[in-house]
């Protein structure tokens, strides 16, 4: 789906899955199910549902993530987004609204 195709859409969903390993299509298929149930099935919304491996971003990753961690995450699947002023204080508020 390219820029002029999600331009149509109201609502565009989108979805990176990141692993240490190539997922085979029986995971991949879970994924894929657990993301079709958040989109509407209405002609205005989408879903890109985009697969990643990078097994050396996992071996590196502290167990206590912190926003400069979450960062290199989004780099990880060539996202532009930027979070570098979130507070991981307040996460957990966040993810509730």
């Amino acid at each position: 789906m390219n820029e002029e195709d999600i331009q149509q859409f109201q609502n565009v969903i989108k979805i990176y899955v990141l692993s240490d390993e190539q997922l085979n299509e029986e995971d991949a298929d879970i994924f894929r199910e657990f993301a079709m149930d958040l989109v509407d099935g209405k002609d205005f919304c989408a879903l890109i549902l985009d697969f990643h491996v990078n097994g050396e971003l996992f071996e590196n990753l502290p167990l206590d993530l912190k926003v400069e961690d979450y960062q290199k995450i989004l780099h990880a699947v060539n996202s532009e987004y930027d979070i570098s002023y979130v507070n991981l204080d307040h996460w957990f508020y966040l993810s509730q609204d």
